[in-house]
């Protein structure tokens, strides 16, 4: 394994590797909360990378707290199902339907939201 694939520091989940012969640049490398890799230059100076592997790795840290990746529909639930669901302005309970609207037809319908109904998931006749 050559030198340029050891990481000379790890800043958190963030590989700082050193410059190459051919490239007098740090390298910065690190795994995405969805399993991606992740790779940037990090400038020329040691100090520069350091810094920059800080504020990527403080990127990452915030992404993947305990509800970095839930999907959508399960916060939306957790949300709905809130014993703490106030407007602000009026202090009466949120409700997800417009009053005039009711449950079917809105925007704002959590059905249409999980894509049970709506343009995007109807099932033509062939």
């Amino acid at each position: 394994m050559s030198t340029r694939c050891k990481p000379i520091k790890a800043i958190g989940d963030v590989n700082v590797l050193a410059p190459s012969t051919n490239s007098p640049y740090y390298r910065l490398t690190w795994i995405e909360p969805d399993g991606r890799h992740g790779r940037t230059s990090g400038g020329r100076t040691l100090t520069g990378a350091l810094s920059k592997a800080a504020q990527i790795d403080a990127g990452l840290q915030r992404a993947t707290g305990p509800k970095g990746l839930t999907p959508l529909v399960q916060i939306m639930d957790e949300y709905l199902a809130s014993p703490a669901r106030r407007n602000q302005k009026t202090k009466k309970n949120w409700s997800p339907f417009p009053s005039s609207a009711g449950p079917t037809g809105s925007s704002s319908d959590p059905a249409r939201l999980r894509g049970v109904s709506g343009p995007c998931s109807r099932s033509f006749d062939s």
